[in-house]
């Protein structure tokens, strides 16, 4: 998800912004509430948002982490991933929670986040 379009130099309006981030927050709530409260997604980030024609923001990718085992961290990913998930490889609901606002951060200033850990 890009809330910008580099070529053209067209941005995303709030509206459209807020309908995005409801969406994608719907999806992670839905994700976080069934089975029993014990599921994460694990790798919440600006390229797992699909956007509907009417830009309703989806969660996707969902399920993958876990079949994968804990994924190569691009330097582009990592600033998506808790502190605690790089050490421990553990993904948790808070560490969602985390990632889902490193999203909300991306969306405010239309700019990706980049992480400068080691």
């Amino acid at each position: 998800m890009a809330t910008g379009n580099r070529e053209s130099g067209r941005t995303l309006d709030w509206e459209s912004r807020v309908k995005i981030c409801l969406g994608a927050a719907k999806g992670v709530a839905h994700i976080h509430s069934a089975g029993g409260g014990k599921l994460t997604h694990g790798n919440i980030k600006s390229s797992n948002v699909l956007l509907t024609r009417s830009l309703q923001g989806c969660i996707s990718d969902f399920g993958l982490t876990p079949l994968m085992g804990f994924p190569a961290v691009s330097p582009r990913s990592a600033g998506y991933r808790a502190p605690e998930t790089i050490e421990t490889r553990k993904f948790t609901q808070k560490s969602d929670v985390y990632s889902f606002g490193i999203l909300l951060l991306e969306v405010l200033t239309g700019k990706h986040q980049f992480s400068h850990r080691p």
